[in-house]
């Protein structure tokens, strides 16, 4: 079963808790979709390293679409770091999933969209 909501972090269906019969389906196109790219937000995960220096919201997207084996979503922050990511809301020491002000954006991957 998957839901289907118009909020990905803060939706009222569902809960963000890992659970082996439901899960969370994210359908759009690209990183550039507002809908999939939250502002001021971290998602806990396993980081994939190394964590890139320097980069733009679009080159960190670029990265990730380019390592799609050791990237499902990445953080991009306010300094310019791009954190590609696997496994979301699985919990890591020292980071949670909630608002954070170092982060610019998070932004999930997902499969085209058909049209």
């Amino acid at each position: 079963m998957c839901y289907l909501g118009n909020n990905i972090l803060q939706g009222s269906s569902g809960h963000n808790v890992a659970d082996s019969y439901f899960q969370t389906c994210v359908v759009r196109g690209s990183f550039g979709d507002p809908a999939l790219c939250v502002k001021a937000w971290d998602v806990t995960g396993q980081e994939s390293l190394p964590i890139y220096s320097g980069y733009t919201l679009d080159q960190c997207a670029m990265k990730c679409d380019s390592d799609r084996s050791r990237c499902s979503y990445f953080v991009h922050t306010t300094n310019m770091l791009c954190v590609l990511k696997t496994l979301p809301f699985t919990f890591q020491s020292g980071h949670r999933t909630g608002p954070e002000s170092s982060v610019d954006k998070v932004c999930f991957r997902t499969p085209p969209t058909k049209g």
